[in-house]
């Protein structure tokens, strides 16, 4: 009688599934700091380096 033996490396949707539960959190942490810094930018008239050739509004 054979053993079936069990792979031990996650398949993709496995893989992907990890990155998006590690990947949202932080996404979401981010995204208020994000926009408080901009605002902080802007009240000084300053921009982020990307804006002078993607103007992002």
């Amino acid at each position: 009688m054979k053993r079936h033996v069990r792979r031990t490396t996650p398949s993709w949707w496995q893989e992907w599934g990890i990155a998006m539960l590690c990947a949202l959190p932080a996404a979401v942490a981010i995204e208020p700091l994000w926009h408080l810094l901009t605002y902080a930018l802007h009240a000084y008239g300053l921009v982020w380096p990307w804006e002078l050739y993607l103007p992002l509004h």
